[in-house]
């Protein structure tokens, strides 16, 4: 543990997720640090600087040009800006706000993300579409974009290629988010007719760790570039540093020059084989290594589905992250009774620490019991106002709940939506949850209060994701609030 870490009380993780920024994303390699110590003690033209990382990038990549950004929700907001506004400073002031109606980005059906809402930022309505809906969109509607999000296209080739088409009629550029993918030269995309392909210099290329990577058409890379720090544009406060873009350049040189993208895999398959012979003696546990279309790494999926023990895959986790050594499992693509361990992040030597604590856990852990419910006490049938308490503001939202014994049904309703809802009553304790489509995501409200003196008060956990990401972390990640419902 660094010192630094050690005063402030905070513990390090051994990370079997590979790349996420909830746990600080990726190791950065030795060379990008050494690179971004080096330039944080000089000062530069940052126009200079980044017509020598563009031209660089151009000839490691194929691109065009290029730009490092700081991340890749920060490369599509700018992508967005420089399409609408390019260098004219009465656009470039007058961001979200634009000269036409308010023009569309188009997405194909299914390829919503969290992150899209970096357009809307930037004052472009979103709309998800199929390709005979794009098509007719395409006549009436101002199109500044086509987005595609690079891992799904792929599995839809003939989609895309219809996109491909409507954007090339709309005369618009096409965006590619290839944000966890592998960067790769010649780029796939690029070839394929994208204008701009974006990727994440700080998960597999293990640069800094709040770096994106912009490559694409020169003009549209000069346009993004005049909406970004250091000018005082509306991307000033995505400001990427002049240690950033050096050691983004680095990371992409690094990757290229010694064809990581073909040795990382290879890497990953030996370190997970050797966990999976680590936990050979563990009797329970069924082992499987794991390769999708959606990720670029193999995984191993530890389960005990089949086994006598009774744990769910979350109090598991949670014991592993709470012991010393802290060892970090990840929700995504999580049952009841199994969970994926990813290996890109870990060192050789710490595959055996992950084995032995998996095993460790499996087989010291209490069984989970079963929840013990207790007949309810209250019925809270009818329509409720709720008085939320937020970080810095207030909010009424409004429930209208059935109670059938303990199950509860009904209604959510907030400010902008209306969705279902569902809960239970134990005693005086009541639990209602609810998922409200928005955009790109669903949001997530778990209310956990008690019922006194005709009202009902406790706790609000509050998170959003996408259908990939619905998991614990992503359905609490925006903290609490408080609540208090009044029967109306």
């Amino acid at each position: 543990m660094t010192f630094y870490l050690h005063s402030l009380g905070v513990k390090p993780l051994i990370n079997c997720h590979a790349v996420r920024s909830f746990y600080g994303n990726t190791a950065v390699l030795p060379e990008v640090r050494d690179a971004m110590a080096e330039i944080a003690s000089s000062f530069v033209l940052m126009d200079e600087l980044q017509m020598a990382i563009s031209k660089r990038l151009a000839e490691l990549t194929g691109a065009e040009a290029g730009l490092v950004t700081c991340g890749t929700a920060a490369s599509l907001y700018l992508c967005a800006a420089g399409i609408l506004a390019g260098n004219d400073p009465e656009r470039i002031l007058l961001l979200p706000q634009t000269f036409q109606d308010r023009p569309v980005v188009l997405i194909p059906k299914g390829q919503r993300f969290s992150y899209d809402h970096a357009f809307r930022l930037c004052g472009l309505e979103v709309i998800e579409a199929s390709t005979e809906e794009a098509q007719c969109l395409a006549k009436t509607r101002f199109v500044a974009m086509v987005s595609l999000l690079g891992y799904k296209a792929n599995q839809t080739p003939e989609v895309t290629k219809v996109f491909f088409d409507i954007a090339r009629s709309a005369n618009a550029p096409v965006i590619v988010d290839a944000a966890s993918e592998f960067l790769i030269a010649p780029n796939p995309w690029l070839e394929a007719g994208a204008d701009i392909v974006l990727y994440s210099g700080s998960k597999f290329l293990r640069g800094p760790q709040g770096s994106g990577i912009m490559l694409g058409r020169a003009n549209l890379i000069e346009a993004a570039w005049r909406n970004a720090s250091p000018q005082q544009a509306s991307g000033r406060s995505m400001k990427a540093g002049q240690d950033q873009m050096l050691g983004g350049l680095v990371a992409v040189e690094s990757w290229l020059t010694n064809k990581k993208y073909e040795t990382e895999i290879h890497r990953c398959f030996r370190y997970l084989e050797n966990i999976r012979e680590g936990l050979s003696g563990s009797p329970g546990l069924m082992l499987s290594i794991e390769e999708t279309s959606n990720w670029p790494t193999p995984r191993l999926r530890v389960d005990w589905s089949r086994s006598a023990r009774h744990l769910h895959a979350d109090d598991f986790r949670n014991a592993m992250r709470a012991s010393e050594p802290r060892v970090n499992v990840d929700d995504l693509e999580q049952t009841e009774t199994s969970f994926l361990i990813d290996a890109f992040s870990l060192t050789e030597d710490q595959c055996v620490v992950v084995a032995n604590a998996i095993a460790s856990h499996f087989e010291n852990l209490k069984n989970t019991p079963p929840e013990i419910c207790e007949e309810p006490r209250v019925d809270i049938s009818g329509e409720w106002n709720v008085e939320i308490a937020f970080a810095y503001s207030l909010a009424t939202h409004r429930l209208i709940i059935q109670q059938m014994g303990a199950r509860l049904k009904g209604e959510h309703c907030g400010g902008r939506f209306e969705t279902s809802l569902a809960g239970k009553v134990s005693g005086e304790r009541v639990k209602v949850m609810s998922a409200a489509p928005f955009e790109g995501v669903s949001m997530f409200y778990e209310f956990d209060g008690a019922f006194k003196q005709d009202k009902l008060q406790g706790v609000l956990t509050l998170g959003a994701g996408s259908p990939a990401n619905k998991g614990e972390l992503g359905a609490r990640q925006f903290g609490t609030a408080t609540f208090v419902a009044s029967r109306v």
